[in-house]
C-alpha cells in the first residue's frame, strides 16, 4: 500500500507563515499610525487648551478693567446747578435743580442696553443724531446692543452703519468694530 502524506508540504507551510507575518506587519504599522495620530491630536488639544486659558485670562482682565472704568464713571460727581429764585414777597432763595446735561439719560440708556461682550469707545451727538462706536467679541453682541438701543428713552431710530472684524492690539483677540447711528427725539438732543 502506498504511503500518503496528509500533512501540508513544506512549501505550503512557508506560504502560510509568510501571510501571517505580512498581516502582523500590517497590523503593527496600523497601530503605529494610530498611535502617531493620537499623539498629534493630544498635542493639538493641549495647545488649544493653553490658548483658551490665555484668552480667558485676557478677557477676565479686560472685564476687570472695564468694571473699574464703569465704577469710575459712575462715581464721577456731577455738579448740580444752583438757581437763585426771587419770590413775590421779595425774599431770595437758592435752589438746587439738579440739572444734568441732556446727554446723561442717553449715556445711562446706552450702558443698560449694552450686552456683556460689547463696549462703547466713542459717542458723538450732533443735530439730533448720535453716533456710537465700539467693539464687541461676537456679532450677536452687536445685534443685541442695537436691538436694546432702540428701546432707550429718547431714541426714535437705531441704524447700523458699519461692522468690521479687527484684532485687538497686542493681544491677538478677534473683535468686531461697530458703528451705529441713533436718531434722537423726545427730549434728548
Amino acid at each position: 500500500m502506498p504511503n500518503i502524506n496528509l500533512l501540508p508540504s513544506e512549501s505550503v507551510r512557508r506560504k502560510g507563515l509568510g501571510s501571517i507575518i505580512f498581516l502582523l506587519l500590517i497590523a503593527l504599522i496600523w497601530v503605529g499610525v494610530c498611535f502617531w495620530l493620537y499623539r498629534n491630536i493630544q498635542s493639538e488639544i493641549a495647545i488649544a487648551d493653553k490658548e483658551y486659558s490665555i484668552k480667558k485670562e485676557e478677557i477676565a482682565s479686560l472685564e476687570k478693567e472695564l468694571t473699574g472704568l464703569n465704577e469710575q464713571l459712575s462715581s464721577t460727581a456731577v455738579e448740580e446747578e444752583i438757581v437763585i429764585v426771587e419770590r413775590k414777597n421779595g425774599s431770595v432763595k437758592k435752589e438746587s435743580l439738579g440739572v444734568y446735561p441732556e446727554i446723561f439719560p442717553l449715556l445711562s440708556g446706552l450702558s443698560s442696553a449694552m450686552p456683556q461682550g460689547a463696549w462703547v469707545t466713542k459717542v458723538e451727538t450732533k443735530n439730533g443724531i448720535c453716533l456710537v462706536e465700539g467693539y464687541a467679541f461676537k456679532t450677536q453682541d452687536i445685534s443685541d446692543f442695537l436691538r436694546n438701543a432702540r428701546g432707550i428713552d429718547g431714541v426714535t431710530k437705531a441704524k447700523l452703519i458699519e461692522t468690521k472684524r479687527e484684532v485687538f492690539p497686542n493681544r491677538k483677540i478677534p473683535l468686531h468694530h461697530f458703528q451705529f447711528e441713533l436718531t434722537l427725539g423726545g427730549g434728548v438732543s
